[in-house]
């Protein structure tokens, strides 16, 4: 879905460290280690570990898998007996030449599942403008998103960090992900992982009010704020029209069509934004009005008294 390198995979794949008598004290290896079980505990990686341990001159290789929920952390045996050892044990082995092991991040057994996409709600491949990310905020923990190839336990992770969360699958490729806190103000980013699988995307998502919003748009350049009211018209997206249009987007920018935004809005009936707009610029004499064929709005009007 995503054509990028290394898009899918976490940071920690892939990521090796080695421990024998001369690492085993390094605070590479101690942070790097530190990082992998995180990942792993996570289930983001798989942490394997190829070793060899000396026990009484004879050398036994072993390999062993990280499991976070085995007496509280330890690395177990992958086949035959089911030994264990805790990493401060590996340690103190590795400081007494009794043990060398390399730890690896490796993926899962979800590999030949298709990863997972997430992208702003609508079809995939309409042209839509500008992308309209969803803004949490309290009271508001809930975004909708359009997502492909997610499995119905799929883990949610924000900023790197998997978190709690709760998913409803709508049709068309709809999905509400309903976060059980929300995390720090500001940008964001989103993705999903299916059990043993691949991730998604990054996804960007706000947590700010509708005035932090406003004040954010405010900061962008006169071109953007421009077409992200042509997006929130195109969407028919009120709340955004109503940021673009308080952040100070123009009213006299034509598209491809020599069409402005409140011409374009009234002509394919979006009424509510015609409406907000109309009441922000001060002509009230350009409310849509009703017909019998349906909604048909005076664009051409609207188009011409714009420019007056």
């Amino acid at each position: 879905m995503i054509e990028e390198t290394s898009t899918g995979f976490s940071g920690a794949f892939g990521r090796q460290i080695t421990m024998s008598k001369a690492t085993a004290d390094s605070a590479l290896t101690s942070d790097l280690l530190k990082a992998l079980e995180s990942q792993s505990s996570e289930g983001a990686v798989v942490l394997q570990v190829e070793g060899q341990f000396n026990v009484n001159g004879k050398k036994v290789p072993m390999i062993l898998q990280y499991d976070a929920r085995y007496k509280g952390g330890s690395y177990v045996r992958t086949t035959g007996k089911r030994y264990s050892f805790t990493k401060a044990k590996l340690i103190s082995m590795a400081k007494a030449g009794e043990f060398t092991g390399t730890f690896t991040g490796r993926h899962g057994a979800g590999i030949n599942i298709p990863q997972p996409a997430i992208w702003t709600l609508g079809t995939i491949h309409e042209q839509r403008g500008n992308q309209l990310f969803p803004r949490l905020t309290a009271g508001r923990n809930t975004m909708a998103v359009s997502a492909r190839h997610i499995h119905k336990s799929a883990y949610v992770i924000i900023n790197g960090q998997r978190v709690s969360a709760k998913l409803k699958f709508g049709e068309n490729e709809r999905l509400e992900i309903a976060l059980d806190k929300l995390p720090k103000k500001g940008l964001n980013f989103l993705q999903l992982q299916n059990p043993g699988g691949m991730f998604s995307n990054d996804f960007i998502f706000y947590v700010e009010t509708f005035e932090e919003a406003i004040a954010r748009s405010k900061k962008e350049p006169q071109g953007l704020r421009d077409s992200n009211l042509w997006s929130a018209i195109i969407n028919n997206s009120l709340e955004e029209a109503k940021i673009a249009v308080e952040a100070g987007a123009s009213f006299k920018n034509m598209n491809h069509a020599k069409m402005i935004p409140l011409a374009y809005a009234a002509f394919y009936g979006r009424t509510e934004i015609v409406t907000v707009a109309v009441g922000f610029v001060g002509r009230s004499s350009f409310v849509p009005r009703r017909q019998a064929a349906g909604v048909h709005l005076n664009h051409i009007a609207i188009q011409r008294q714009v420019f007056e």
